[in-house]
């Protein structure tokens, strides 16, 4: 993150200067439907596209947005917002990342130099780094995350207009597309949403490993030989009857975690989970 980066959301030409709780013009808010679990925290995501620069669908899906283009994140603990994200693709082609803490008094947000951790209601929150930033944006998954066909076929309602549109619809409808999409919605891609009862027990968790886990777990380099995308058969995904390519039995501290975890009387260990936090 550099220092001539703007200091306050207010400045940053994302929102409107005199409230920064509001969007500038030109600003668009959208809504995946299989989202990233950020520790129960409720979010508003926004995209920006510089004028003239129009988003490049790819094969798979997934869209590549143009350099200029500003993604925004807005992470809400209760009705307290808590930290806006930008992440920002500049002029090198290279993406980066920016983390704002929102003042008490919820009037302006400040860029923070590095990751931070502050406890919010109860809640530890964790303020990325630019550089922690990226470990979930890999290369890998095209670094901006959930701006794909699949994620954003669905319904959403426009917060400037207060219609209910399909975002597909819209997006190609004000030209933010470099080429004409193909197809209706209705005939295109749709991930389902893990929360809700439509599609299978097995679609359903495998669209929430797409949009928490194959940002890194999936081909090219990826961590481990896993592929977690939607569209990877289940056969392929090397996830069951594969050899691990982790030794976690001879890991070193594992015995002395272990005991930690169980006592040496236990025969069979906890695994602990955590949520995602990017």
């Amino acid at each position: 993150q550099g220092s001539n980066f703007p200091q306050k959301l207010s400045l940053t030409g994302c929102v409107d200067g005199s409230n920064p709780k509001r969007v500038a013009g030109g600003v668009v808010g959208y809504e995946p439907n299989s989202q990233l679990w950020s520790d129960g925290a409720k979010k508003e995501r926004f995209l920006a596209l510089p004028d003239g620069k129009k988003i490049t669908v790819k094969a798979d899906g997934d869209w590549d947005l143009p350099v200029g283009t500003v993604l925004m994140k807005t992470f809400f603990l209760g009705e307290k917002r808590v930290e806006t994200r930008l992440f920002m693709r500049h002029d090198d082609g290279g993406w980066a990342g920016y983390s704002y803490e929102w003042n008490d008094e919820q009037t302006d947000a400040t860029l923070l130099m590095s990751a931070k951790s502050k406890n919010v209601g109860g809640v530890e929150w964790q303020y990325p780094s630019g550089v922690q930033c990226m470990q979930c944006h890999t290369q890998a998954a095209g670094f901006s995350l959930g701006l794909e066909t699949p994620q954003l076929n669905r319904d959403f309602v426009y917060e400037k207009t207060n219609r209910l549109s399909n975002q597909l619809k819209t997006l190609e409808h004000i030209g933010m597309f470099e080429a004409p999409l193909g197809a209706a919605p209705a005939a295109l891609p749709k991930y389902p949403d893990p929360l809700a009862e439509t599609g299978t027990l097995e679609e359903r968790a495998r669209s929430y490993l797409h949009s928490n886990c194959s940002h890194c777990h999936r081909p090219p380099a990826g961590r481990t030989n896993i592929d977690f995308r939607f569209q990877t058969a289940f056969a392929n995904t090397n996830t069951c009857d594969v050899v691990s390519q982790i030794d976690h039995k001879h890991a070193p501290g594992r015995e002395r975690r272990r005991q930690a975890e169980v006592g040496p009387s236990h025969g069979r260990e906890r695994e602990h989970g955590r949520g995602d936090r990017s």
